[in-house]
């Protein structure tokens, strides 16, 4: 928006709306409209409130948590009169301020998607508030602290939260776990689709016995995720998974991840186009399956010679607790260059990515989680099977690292199980 724009919005919201802490969804609903204008600020208001200190912002935000807390209360016409350097100082203290007021007022977190629902976003209420920067850290990165606002749709998809109940003592420190495979071949199906990839089977070696074992390296240290990759994970391997999961919950309480990925297959789906769909399925501590997801975005080779024959999804499901938001992307749904990715505009704390491919699309993975991790402050997990192998391991993983384009790094793994940190 230019910064004429910008400003003839500012002064709208100025003259005709006003903050009232009584009434809770009107308090709401002007926060977002707040926030919606951040988000829209042009480069004259983004890069004054890039410079700002967190110490000063927390100072501007007392002043106006005092003001905002008299309801009603208008914002003063005069804030036009200010550089747009101090409207990007008073801006970010009054947006704290709401947020600080909004959140005071209400229960706390709650687990009813139907009080998340705030016209065009969810709002979220988090139990602690997020991890902030500092200096030449963006709005979308710092600007809330007690809450999450989620865009309903983003890029033509329907953002859908999901409560769950997650516990993450502190020793677990957010370890996050990769399951790879030696000698795995994806076997598709050549008589009937000769032009597109459709797995039909997979050839592994002792793959019970290795998905046995993983699971029981995944309990030996808690963590607070486990990841297969792509299209390593047929039907009886993802029953095995929830059989143990379940178990274990019986046998050995508190040790299973707070999340297991059981990687994907391409799965019938009746009354669709396309044969199957790639999908994921996500299991809590329990063995309950909480979510499955559908890939979006197919994979095709550099080329055109051979295409995933699936039915795209169009959700970008977000798992919500009261210490995480935690999304899921397959492969070229993170990864893909050639498109609008949706999660570069998701404010979540993780996102989990089961993947399959080559270092290039490593690459591509790593410039992409590059933009979320600048811009949200979100952590993409990938853990990718290398298909074809090259000879470098079994596969390739991103951990959740600050930088995920630090150079110098290896992202070779060349055992059955990793286990990283968290980077919070």
């Amino acid at each position: 928006m230019l910064l004429e724009d910008w400003l003839e919005e500012l002064k709208k919201i100025l003259e005709t709306e006003s903050f009232d802490s009584s009434r809770s969804r009107d308090a709401k609903l002007f926060l977002v409209r707040l926030h919606e204008l951040m988000l829209d600020a042009p480069p004259e208001i983004r890069t004054p409130y890039g410079l700002l200190k967190e110490p000063d912002i927390e100072k501007e935000m007392l002043v106006w948590d005092s003001n905002l807390s008299r309801a009603p209360t208008k914002l003063p016409i005069g804030i036009m009169d200010l550089s747009q350097e101090q409207k990007a100082l008073v801006l970010a203290g009054i947006i704290r301020a709401c947020d600080l007021i909004v959140a005071g007022a209400s229960r706390g977190p709650t687990t009813s998607v139907k009080e998340w629902d705030l016209g065009h976003w969810w709002m979220i209420h988090r139990k602690q508030g997020r991890i902030t920067g500092d200096v030449g850290q963006p709005y979308t990165r710092r600007g809330l602290l007690r809450h999450v606002l989620l865009k309903k749709a983003i890029r033509g998809r329907r953002v859908v939260p999901t409560p769950l109940s997650m516990q993450i003592p502190s020793k677990c420190s957010t370890r996050l776990a990769a399951a790879l495979f030696d000698n795995l071949e994806v076997v598709p199906d050549q008589n009937l689709y000769p032009k597109h990839y459709v797995a039909v089977d997979l050839n592994c070696p002792n793959q019970v016995k290795v998905v046995e074992a993983q699971l029981a390296q995944a309990r030996g240290e808690k963590h607070f995720a486990l990841v297969w990759p792509e299209l390593t994970i047929p039907p009886h391997i993802q029953s095995q998974i929830e059989a143990d999961l379940e178990g274990a919950a019986f046998k050995e309480p508190g040790k299973n991840p707070e999340l297991t990925v059981a990687g994907s297959w391409h799965l019938p789906d009746e009354g669709m186009p396309n044969p199957v769909s790639n999908i994921s399925a996500i299991y809590d501590k329990y063995g309950n399956c909480v979510l499955q997801y559908k890939k979006v975005v197919p994979y095709h080779d550099n080329e055109g010679n051979l295409h995933e024959l699936i039915n795209s999804g169009n959700e970008v499901p977000v798992l919500v607790s009261d210490e995480y938001l935690v999304s899921l992307a397959i492969c070229k749904d993170l990864c893909d260059l050639s498109s609008d990715v949706a999660y570069k505009e998701l404010n979540v704390d993780y996102v989990l990515v089961p993947s399959m491919g080559d270092e290039n699309c490593m690459q591509s993975h790593r410039a992409n989680s590059k933009a979320m991790r600048t811009q949200r402050n979100a952590r993409p997990f990938v853990v990718q099977q290398t298909i074809p192998a090259d000879g470098s391991g079994l596969g390739k993983v991103l951990p959740p690292i600050p930088n995920p384009m630090q150079e110098g790094l290896d992202l070779n793994v060349v055992v059955t199980f990793k286990s990283y940190a968290g980077h919070l």
